[in-house]
């Protein structure tokens, strides 16, 4: 188990999550 990975994969989802975020802000705007 790799801090390194793990920290990386919670920053791309957190990125993931972000992105999301705002295109369903998109559609509702």
């Amino acid at each position: 188990r790799y801090f390194g990975q793990e920290a990386e994969y919670a920053a791309k989802l957190s990125a993931w999550q972000h992105y999301e975020h705002s295109l369903i802000k998109f559609e509702w705007s």
